[in-house]
């Protein structure tokens, strides 16, 4: 096995197959929708996640679902329906045995697509279906970060002042990668560290087959861990340099994944706000843009004028020159 960086492609959108992970049941959301349903801002938190890839200029992803979960099925032909410029697959873990074990599948349903090229020589890219605050501009800055080092894998990580609940990313006095610890696992002084996993990863697809194969459920949960990828290739690849890549983002808040109600709340409002601010930079007057509500679906004219506490959600247009009156709500 060896590390074969990728070279003299035209830009860092091409070549990149995506798998979402998406299997997850959400039980602390405490609600029948399975968890990448739940409304972000009027719009399932999966779909966020395939607008960044998509936003990114990627060409496809393999979602990976449970076969129970026929609300994630069908909003996935939806979206694949309504943007047929980047090709949806679906995918199913049958035996919820892990993230390690849901990305193989995942990598199964890339190889199995004919319609695509061979695998071998692109870039794999594996995000969440639970991060709605996801930035293409971020997506895109990663895989050049991977591609550029020659890296067989690439993680992101954040530093978090309170990281309880992720896991740590632990680097050597030289601060090279060591592993990825799941909070389970962690030693006391483990938990003491503040770099974190974003759960995001880059894998050179050439190597892809062979590291997930090495995966075992030796772990608290005897589960198949994808965060053991970098360090199988760490162990595999130790005689080349910078085997595994640490890109490690200065916004944590785009990592922070949505597991209960009040973190899909906090998201929701980050969202919220960012649309806001984007479409006052297009000359949007919002009189009192925290008391706005207004989803990315909504367009609007020139010299349109906001006032207090208005809602505005789902496909509509407002006209040039219109002045939306305070406590107005309209939806379609």
């Amino acid at each position: 096995m060896s590390i074969l960086p990728v070279k003299g492609r035209q830009s860092d959108s091409e070549g990149v197959d995506c798998i979402i992970l998406a299997a997850g049941q959400g039980k602390r959301m405490r609600a029948s929708l399975p968890k990448v349903v739940h409304p972000a801002l009027g719009k399932p938190m999966l779909f966020w996640s395939l607008d960044a890839l998509r936003g990114a200029e990627f060409e496809r992803a393999v979602v990976v679902v449970a076969p129970n979960q026929s609300k994630v099925h069908q909003l996935l032909t939806e979206y694949g329906d309504r943007n047929r410029n980047f090709v949806v697959r679906q995918v199913f873990q049958n035996d919820p045995l892990g993230t390690g074990h849901a990305a193989r599948e995942g990598l199964g349903g890339l190889q199995y697509d004919s319609s695509s090229l061979s695998l071998r020589g692109r870039t794999i890219l594996i995000v969440t279906g639970d991060t709605p605050l996801l930035r293409p501009e971020t997506l895109r800055d990663f895989v050049s970060f991977h591609r550029q080092g020659g890296h067989a894998v690439s993680l992101i990580a954040f530093r978090h002042n309170n990281p309880t609940g992720y896991g740590r990313v632990l680097l050597d006095e030289s601060r090279q990668f060591l592993a990825i610890r799941e909070e389970r696992d962690c030693s006391p002084k483990e938990r003491g560290v503040d770099l974190c996993n974003s759960g995001i990863m880059c894998i050179e697809s050439n190597q892809a087959s062979e590291l997930f194969n090495r995966l075992d459920r030796n772990n608290a949960a005897h589960e198949y861990y994808l965060t053991d990828v970098p360090a199988i290739a760490r162990d595999l690849l130790g005689q080349h340099q910078s085997p595994v890549g640490v890109y490690i983002s200065k916004d944590a808040a785009e990592f922070e994944g949505v597991n209960n109600q009040e973190q899909l709340a906090n998201a929701t409002g980050v969202l919220r706000s960012r649309v806001i601010r984007t479409l006052m930079a297009e000359g949007v007057l919002f009189e009192s843009p925290d008391t706005a509500w207004v989803e990315d679906t909504v367009t609007f004219g020139a010299d349109v004028v906001v006032e207090p506490f208005v809602v505005l959600r789902g496909s509509i247009h407002i006209s040039d020159g219109a002045r939306v009156r305070s406590g107005t709500g309209i939806s379609h």
